[in-house]
This record gives structure tokens, C-alpha cells and sequence, in this order.
């Protein structure tokens, strides 16, 4: 009796689930969180969520194909290609109008194609970004996108 009320006769009855319907709140809970992170996982592509990566599920050959497409779509000329490293070498053309050369790596990793973009330009300095890079990182990104149908993470 507690500050004099029973708590039997209350009209409450305390109603405990089964042991089975627990399992299966459990189970339901852990498999719920799994697929969270699961699906934070492959978004990131494992290398967290940098909007200079982006992973495709597609072959490496159609990706790197796919990269070049993109690069001079957006008004890059191709200075150096190396399809057995899936690295290319890109500076924008007088047509964009920025000193920039993006260097594009397409590799695999973790099952997919991910592909990697560094920037060089006059104006950056050792790690900092400007509007203009990213726009452009963006483009490329948006283009390429656009050629394999989507993206996968």
C-alpha cells in the first residue's frame, strides 16, 4: 500500500508480454538499427560522406568512360589519362573560366566504383576549398551522375 491505495485494487492489472513477444520487439529493434547502419554505410561510400566521392554500381570501364564524358561536358580539356591507374588529369578550358585542374580517380572499393576528385588551382591553398571549385566539383559530379543513371550512394 502506497500513501494509502492499494495498488491490486486500483483497477490497473500490470500486463507483462510473453517471453516470445519480447524476442520479437528485440529482434524487430536490432534489425532496424542494422539496416540505419548499413545504409549510413553504403551512402558513404566508406569513406565518409565527402561530396568529392561518390561510389556507382557499375563496372570500372563504364565509370571511368563515363568520368571522361563528364569532364569534357563540363569545358575540361584531358591532360593526362591513365585508364590501368583509373586516374585522368583534367584543366578547364577559357570557356569556364577559372584556373583549375581537377584530378579524377576511379577505383573499387568495398564492391562498388568510387570515384575521387582533387582539385588544383591558383586560388586554393593546401586544403581549403572555394565556391568555384565546388561548383565545379558539383557539375562534374551532377554530369556524371546524369550519364550512369543515378548513383548508388
Amino acid at each position: 500500500m502506497i500513501r494509502g491505495v492499494d495498488r491490486r485494487d486500483s483497477g490497473r492489472r500490470a500486463t507483462r508480454r510473453p517471453p516470445a513477444a519480447r524476442r520479437r520487439r528485440h529482434r524487430s529493434a536490432a534489425v532496424a538499427l542494422l539496416v540505419v547502419a548499413l545504409g549510413g554505410c553504403a551512402s558513404a561510400g566508406g569513406g565518409g560522406t565527402d561530396d568529392w566521392s561518390r561510389s556507382y554500381l557499375s563496372t570500372r570501364d563504364r565509370v571511368f568512360q563515363a568520368a571522361l564524358d563528364a569532364l569534357e561536358g563540363e569545358g575540361f580539356y584531358l591532360d593526362a589519362v591513365d585508364p590501368g591507374q583509373g586516374r585522368v588529369s583534367a584543366s578547364s578550358s577559357a570557356r569556364r573560366g577559372d584556373d583549375l585542374t581537377l584530378i579524377v580517380e576511379v577505383g573499387e572499393h568495398a564492391g562498388r566504383i568510387r570515384v575521387d576528385v582533387m582539385a588544383r588551382s591558383q586560388q586554393l591553398r593546401e586544403g581549403s576549398r572555394t565556391v568555384a571549385v565546388d561548383a565545379a566539383v558539383r557539375d562534374f559530379f551532377r554530369r556524371l551522375d546524369a550519364d550512369l543513371e543515378g548513383r548508388a550512394g
